[in-house]
């Protein structure tokens, strides 16, 4: 008995099932409302964990946002970008409340739209299929789903050009609007609205008809009304005519940076800028062109994979079509932006790219190999998620997620209107204050200029001062600065690096006096006992210097002695008649003493050994000074009556500059690392001052002894700082650039006499209305600095000091 043959039955549910499957996959890609529905769909879903983290603004989204706050309480803002995606922004936020959340919603439904609207402009040449893979291609470009989801103007840019392509023959009128849009959200698109205006130009010439002509003036009309009145919104926020937002771009990309800073008037600006042009590079504009181009084309590579812009080419050659324009304004950015690691402004130009790569591929025969580069470029668009993952943590604005968390707990302090200075507007931004940039000068002009403009609070931080606005770097790194800033006082510091200084409404009060006029240069200033006069060292022709003394109102000017020249003080006797100075005699320095009333010399001491750096104690005529004597440079004392001094600096150990207190009981000197030591005579013990460091000249004691003043070169130049001699805190008392040093503090304690180049060669100054700063040092309360890295220590030119660290 033969058994029946097999029912083929079992096979047609399969069968059934795969014409089912491929019947519903060709009603899905040919039903658009579904077909675009999933499309928005997949974007929205796969854009949803990124908005989630996309939770910090951008440095350019402060701006948008704060302008989109402004358009809603009916003012134009004064932003400095176009108005088109703040206009964008502002009922959104009126509705969210959120300013970054309100930008993102906007960049994230831009996204939607440019990807719908991209999918219906390949539906014109390619196939239902083929538009929604160049569509996917789009949507799951890295770079084009990092910016749907930032307050940044590029996705809103993009739609708003892709919408002017789809109306463009459809509706002109829609499609002049779209482009005036788009030039109201980014300049940019002014290159692509003229070259659609030359081309519908050129189509009207071409056919004759009537239609095409009030099409073309459409066009025009929709787009002069939409950017005209961005231009009057930006000419009226700005106070001047602004037809670009980014006027000068062209030249600016020649300039060296430190000219594209805000800058403010500044003595020595001239000659900054001078030696600024002088030290930078010959710029050739079509070297930086090729490098710019060269640059756009490597990044648009990578993110696009090689495949997808090379297929690009060979298809705007060879179809071309009108959305080839869409790529124009790639040909002008060389010479407006400088490549500086950003590529989130080559968004707008991937969609075009995309469609003349798609279109190219799906033209190739035969089939087989067209379905292995459609295989190629899709796997490509996988591994881009790889390759270019860093596009999703990149960005500067990362690095400042501790100063938005400082900025929201500070906020409760801020009120209407406060003034937040900063060089990046994040703090301001968080803590809702108004955004005041810090300008690139000086330290002491640029904390009067924002003292000045009543900016309440300093948000400094150490990514942007120390890289960008390095004048300020005491503010961060130096305790004797924080205190001795009287304008601004430090309220909150943060582990974070963030530091705020609140405005105090006080000023700097040091004052300034003149006292002498040389032709060559004064040093070394020394108070007499009664503080009528003042004694001084003055370089003379002939490479000599001149022992002089001098009234305290600049009068009575005398010269007392010819000397060598030496930057070493002076010290008068306790009874004011004798000034002691060291001197050069036959290659050994020795300590003379002149009488400032004969003019007679005599040797204080005359041994093999050096001896310099001369101090009286004013009360019981106690001499000290330095000597190398022993086995290494130390302090010495000589006692009135004795014969032999005596070392009071430890063993084994370097002294130099040493000066002793009005009382007797107190020593100082500088050690061998230029650390100021302050030493008690009677207990035999010291404290050692690390802050500041350099200290090049001896310290100079206040009459009740509670404070020295010393010169110690930091941040670039000499400076006078206050030092509590019993713990050792400072205050920088100075800030002038032309450096201030070698102090003397009079005997009543209400004047320091100083050397200073302010103006001319080196001359003696008196430095009164200290209290403010005394005040300021003797407060409890204590400051807190990051600690400073050793390359921002610069050591004090040679020759400043005796002795030195081999």
């Amino acid at each position: 008995m033969k058994r029946a043959p097999r029912s083929s039955a079992s096979a047609r549910p399969r069968a059934r099932s795969g014409l089912a499957r491929t019947a519903a996959w060709e009603h899905f890609i040919t039903n658009d409302r579904a077909r675009r529905v999933a499309l928005a769909g997949l974007v929205l879903v796969t854009r949803l964990p990124l908005l989630v983290r996309a939770d910090f603004v951008s440095y350019d989204g402060t701006y948008y946002i704060n302008q989109a706050k402004a358009l809603l309480h009916g003012s134009l803002g004064g932003g400095a970008f176009p108005i088109g995606y703040p206009l964008l922004i502002a009922p959104v936020l009126a509705i969210v409340r959120d300013g970054v959340l309100a930008a993102a919603l906007v960049s994230l439904a831009a996204s939607i739209g440019s990807v719908l609207v991209f999918e219906a402009i390949c539906r014109r040449r390619l196939s239902p299929a083929l538009s929604l893979f160049a569509a996917l291609i789009l949507a799951f470009t890295p770079l084009f789903m990092r910016v749907s989801v930032l307050s940044v103007s590029e996705s809103a840019y993009t739609f708003w050009v892709l919408l002017a392509f789809l109306e463009l023959d459809r509706r002109p009128w829609a499609s002049g609007l779209s482009i005036g849009m788009a030039a109201a959200t980014r300049p940019e698109a002014l290159a692509i609205a003229g070259v659609l205006g030359a081309a519908a130009i050129y189509r009207s010439i071409r056919r004759q008809a009537y239609a095409t002509r009030r099409a073309l003036a459409a066009f025009a009309l929709c787009f002069v009304v939409v950017y005209g009145a961005s231009v009057a919104a930006m000419s009226a926020a700005h106070g001047r005519f602004t037809p670009l937002s980014r006027a000068g771009a062209m030249r600016s990309i020649e300039l060296p940076w430190q000219f594209r800073e805000r800058m403010i008037a500044f003595e020595g600006k001239e000659k900054l800028q001078a030696a600024i042009e002088r030290d930078q590079p010959e710029f050739h504009r079509s070297e930086s062109y090729a490098q710019g181009a060269v640059s756009i084309v490597a990044s648009l590579a990578r993110h696009l994979m090689v495949l997808v812009p090379a297929l690009a080419v060979v298809g705007a050659v060879t179809y071309r079509g009108v959305f080839a324009l869409a790529l124009v304004p790639l040909v002008f950015i060389p010479l407006f932006t400088e490549v500086r690691g950003q590529s989130r402004w080559l968004v707008p130009y991937l969609p075009p790219l995309i469609y003349y790569a798609v279109l190219t591929a799906g033209q190739i025969h035969p089939e087989r190999i067209r379905r292995w580069v459609l295989l190629a470029m899709g796997v490509l668009a996988l591994a881009s998620l790889g390759v270019n993952r860093g596009v999703f943590s990149s960005g500067v604005e990362n690095e400042f997620r501790p100063t938005r968390d400082v900025a929201r707990r500070f906020a409760g302090r801020v009120a209407a209107g406060d003034l937040v200075g900063d060089r990046k507007p994040y703090f301001a931004f968080y803590s809702g204050a108004q955004y005041a940039e810090i300008p690139a000068a000086p330290y002491n002009e640029t904390i009067a200029y924002m003292d000045e403009r009543g900016v309440r609070y300093l948000a400094l931080n150490e990514k942007t001062i120390d890289r960008l606005r390095p004048a300020l770097r005491p503010l961060v790194y130096d305790a004797a600065a924080v205190r001795g800033e009287l304008r601004y006082r430090q309220i909150v510091h943060e582990d974070t690096g963030d530091l705020i200084y609140e405005r105090t409404g006080d000023a700097d009060s040091l004052a300034l006096r003149r006292l002498t006029e040389p032709q060559e240069g004064d040093l070394t200033p020394s108070w007499s006992p009664d503080g009528r006069r003042l004694a001084f060292r003055r370089y003379v022709p002939g490479g000599e210097a001149a022992v002089c003394v001098v009234d305290r109102d600049g009068g009575n000017l005398r010269e007392l002695v010819r000397t060598s020249r030496e930057r070493d003080p002076l010290a008068w006797s306790p009874d004011g008649a004798r000034v002691v100075y060291t001197a050069r005699i036959e290659d050994n320095f020795e300590l003379v003493a002149i009488d400032v009333a004969t003019g007679r010399t005599t040797r204080i001491a005359s041994t093999h050994a050096h001896e310099w750096s001369p101090s009286y104690a004013r009360l019981d005529g106690r001499l000290v000074f330095c000597s190398d004597r022993g086995d290494e440079p130390a302090a010495w004392m000589l006692v009135p009556g004795e014969i032999d001094p005596r070392r009071i600096s430890p063993a084994r150990t370097v002294a130099d500059l040493a000066s002793v207190s009005p009382s007797g009981k107190r020593a100082a000197w500088v050690d061998i690392e230029g650390r100021l030591i302050l030493w008690n005579l009677e207990s035999n013990e010291g404290v050692g001052v690390y802050e500041p460091r350099g200290v090049i000249s001896p310290a100079s004691w206040s009459a009740d002894e509670r404070m020295v003043v010393v010169e110690a070169y930091d941040w670039g130049a000499a400076h006078l700082y206050l030092v509590d001699s019993n713990d050792g805190r400072a205050l920088l008392l100075t800030h002038s650039r032309s450096g201030e040093g070698m102090p003397s503090w009079s005997p009543d304690g209400d004047e320091i006499a100083a050397v200073t180049a302010r103006g001319g060669p080196p001359s003696v100054w008196i430095y009164s209305n200290l209290k403010p700063f005394l005040d300021r040092l003797n407060e409890t309360y204590d400051v807190w600095v990051l600690k400073r890295p050793e390359q921002l220590r610069t050591p004090p030119p040679k020759g400043l000091r005796r002795v030195i660290a081999n």
